[in-house]
């Protein structure tokens, strides 16, 4: 089924039957905090530059419970919901091109990243580049690919 390019600010209440993938590309969603429960089980969902900002945990519980290929690059995702590395995810994921903000709460991002099998572009996902975001006085920052540095100093950020 495919919705993209449509303007649409939110994911549609009911699909086809049978529906395998679901493009919603290139729309105006926004923040992904509810989704309807009422969807069935899509195998792929295309959610690739839709002008997301947020996923709250409760709308990324439903889309991992509802697909088994959920792409999201090419959004305006700055932090992704940490439920992601806290339950046994079956769903492969796409993440790049999102303006991640890396610094030391996203800690976790990172680690999961590295031991995640299922995300499928994690060597392409990057911080947000051009914007420092620790503090001189933290014990870490990331920088460029969430890759983490020990007390790097500011000099080596500018």
């Amino acid at each position: 089924m495919n919705c993209s390019y449509n303007n649409m600010t939110k994911l549609p209440d009911q699909v086809l039957p049978r529906t395998e993938l679901l493009i919603m590309t290139g729309n105006n969603l926004g923040n992904l905090h509810s989704i309807p429960d009422n969807i069935p089980e899509i195998n792929e969902l295309d959610l690739n530059r839709s002008n997301i900002k947020t996923i709250s945990d409760k709308g990324l519980k439903t889309l991992l419970m509802k697909t088994k290929k959920l792409y999201l690059t090419n959004n305006k995702l700055q932090q992704f919901p940490r439920l992601a590395e806290k339950k046994k995810i079956l769903t492969e994921f796409w993440l790049s091109e999102n303006p991640f903000e890396c610094n030391c709460d996203m800690m976790w991002m990172r680690d999961w990243l590295q031991n995640a099998t299922n995300v499928m572009d994690k060597d392409q996902i990057k911080c947000r580049e051009g914007r420092y975001q620790g503090k001189q006085n933290q014990d870490c920052v990331f920088v460029h690919q969430f890759i983490f540095v020990s007390r790097l100093p500011m000099s080596l950020l500018l």
